[in-house]
């Protein structure tokens, strides 16, 4: 076995119990089993741990499972880690494949829309739109603005302020 540093696809050194209990946990996921994915995470497993390149989130976010998304992010997985393939966060899986419930919950859950893939250089909007889901790139194109009105403050605009370099010049 090789020393050194772990495999890109981990975050930190799995045991083989870790490494089988993940494998297990992307079963679940793909078949929407809220119940037994809590069980995994219960039995030890960190919700951010990676495997093949993804994290659970992830994979929950671009198969638009929202009942497991909800259940991740209760378990305290970060919403804004991204995956070691193409550096994409879950909104940026969730935006691209369409799956406008997930992108609802994770823009509610405080996820970085501002975030940019490595491959494309794109945000999630930009994901969406090109991938012809315009109304989920408007969802998050409109979501800030919505967020501030719900709450009755109107986003402000920053001003910069720049000085004057004619201060003190003949006119």
């Amino acid at each position: 076995m090789q020393k050194g540093n772990p495999p890109p696809y981990t975050t930190f050194q799995l045991s083989e119990n870790n490494l089988r209990l993940l494998e297990e946990l992307r079963k679940p996921i793909r078949e929407c089993d809220t119940d037994l994915c809590m069980d995994l995470i219960a039995q030890g497993i960190n919700p951010d741990a990676r495997y093949l390149g993804y994290t659970a989130l992830v994979d929950a976010a671009q198969c638009g499972y929202t009942d497991i998304i909800t259940a991740l992010l209760d378990c305290g997985a970060n919403i804004n880690l991204v995956s070691d393939r193409a550096s994409m966060t879950a909104l940026m899986y969730a935006a691209r494949n369409g799956k406008a419930d997930a992108v609802h919950i994770l823009l509610e859950r405080g996820a970085d829309t501002t975030k940019r893939d490595s491959d494309t250089i794109r945000t999630a909007e930009e994901l969406a739109r090109k991938a012809q889901h315009d109304d989920i790139a408007n969802m998050i194109a409109s979501y800030p603005f919505r967020k501030a009105a719900e709450k009755g403050t109107p986003r402000k605009r920053k001003i910069r302020h720049r000085p004057n370099i004619n201060k003190g010049a003949a006119p």
